[in-house]
């Protein structure tokens, strides 16, 4: 056997790098290979500085010193990164499961947003089938999320745009905002401009009690997730029931614009709106009974803007009514929920639907087993500390 074939079998037969899903790659461009350098550690996330030229090229590189034409944002990163999800089958990384694990593109803008935004729009929409999409609203998962930092355009300029192929690194005043995370994926700061301390030494308590702050803001939202993930997996088909919901009240919404009657399918009689269960669900997201018609009308905007485009509207076409269905239903379920995940020693029906709910998890969500069962466990002591 000569050496070359011995090496190549040897490659082959090397386990794949783990995937490192919190290692970053900060100027990524600067390393000896970029991008693979990256990929050949595991890291799950990379980032790039661009400029554009007169030309409307974007180039890579930290300043203007740095650039060079060959060194562009498709051959440095998005022609090897499409070449690389062809290669593992839709992705960039697969964790132990063989689910595909996210992977992060932060672009950092140094050029205006006004002369390069639009150009890097137009380029990211050329390889669109590897990139993360929001079109009127509804997100598309893909193998790779693009987060836009530097030279940002303006947030509303970016929630506006239909469709959309990337979203905008957040600040920490951003934390408690009800902006959604498809549009600010994340959120980074200046750890300089925010706390005095350097890294060396003790941390002062002034510094402490504001760290802690932030973690505490960011670990409810974490809590909400996790509860909103485990609630969804009870359900044998969660869309479903979400559809069938969104059904009734958009049903009920229709006939109250439009100051009709609705029929009863069972015993065909005329029965007004009802105002309860519309207000119940409008309810979940703090909609007042003041704002009750705009809310409504605004609703049925967004169905006939897709039924013109020919697409379907469904519970997740509607940001704020989406989380009023799920709330809604979540409700419903909870006392059930409770109580199964709640006991220390399940009976069989319990530790059969337990099961489901783990199998569930890891199929639907993307959770490893174990994780999935850690995460039963951790939302188990949330509920059991609610009233």
């Amino acid at each position: 056997m000569n050496l070359f074939v011995a090496i190549l079998l040897l490659l082959q037969s090397a386990p794949s790098v783990a995937p490192l899903t919190n290692a970053h790659a900060h100027n990524d461009y600067e390393h000896t290979r970029p991008l693979f350098d990256a990929l050949s550690h595991g890291f799950c996330s990379v980032e790039a500085d661009i400029f554009v030229t007169p030309e409307k090229t974007l180039l890579v590189g930290h300043n203007n010193a740095d650039l060079k034409p060959e060194r562009t944002l498709q051959k440095l990163y998005l022609d090897p990164l499409r070449q690389r999800i062809k290669e593992q089958g839709g992705c960039v990384f697969k964790n132990s499961n063989g689910k595909p694990v996210p992977f992060t593109l932060l672009i950092d803008i140094k050029t205006d947003a006004a002369s390069t935004y639009p150009v890097l729009h137009e380029v990211l929409s050329q390889y669109a089938d590897m990139f993360t999409e929001v079109r009127d609203g509804k997100v598309t998962e893909r193998a790779i999320t693009v987060i836009l930092s530097g030279s940002r355009p303006s947030l509303n300029e970016l929630a506006k745009q239909s469709p959309r192929y990337a979203g905008y690194d957040g600040r920490l005043s951003d934390l408690n905002s009800d902006v959604p995370a498809h549009l600010m994926p994340w959120i980074s700061d200046n750890w300089a401009l925010k706390f005095g301390w350097n890294g060396i030494g003790t941390m002062s308590v002034k510094d402490r009690e504001k760290l802690d702050n932030l973690i505490a803001d960011v670990r409810r939202e974490y809590d909400e997730i996790a509860r909103n993930d485990v609630q969804k997996a009870f359900f044998v088909s969660f869309e479903q029931e979400a559809l069938t919901l969104l059904d009734n009240y958009l049903d009920h919404v229709e006939a109250y614009l439009d100051d009709k009657k609705l029929v009863d399918p069972l015993t065909e009689e005329e029965r007004a709106p009802d105002e309860k269960l519309m207000r119940s669900i409008e309810d979940k997201v703090k909609v007042p009974d003041s704002g009750k018609d705009a809310f409504r009308n605004e609703v049925f905007r967004k169905v006939a803007m897709a039924q013109r485009r020919g697409e379907h509207f469904d519970y997740t076409t509607h940001e704020k009514l989406k989380e009023a269905i799920e709330k809604q239903l979540f409700e419903e379920r909870r006392d059930t929920i409770k109580l199964t995940v709640s006991t220390r020693n399940p009976d069989p029906d319990q530790l059969r639907k337990i099961n489901e709910v783990v199998d569930t998890l890891v199929r639907k969500e993307n959770y490893c087993a174990e994780c999935a069962n850690e995460l039963l466990k951790y939302v188990s002591s949330l509920l059991a500390r609610e009233k």
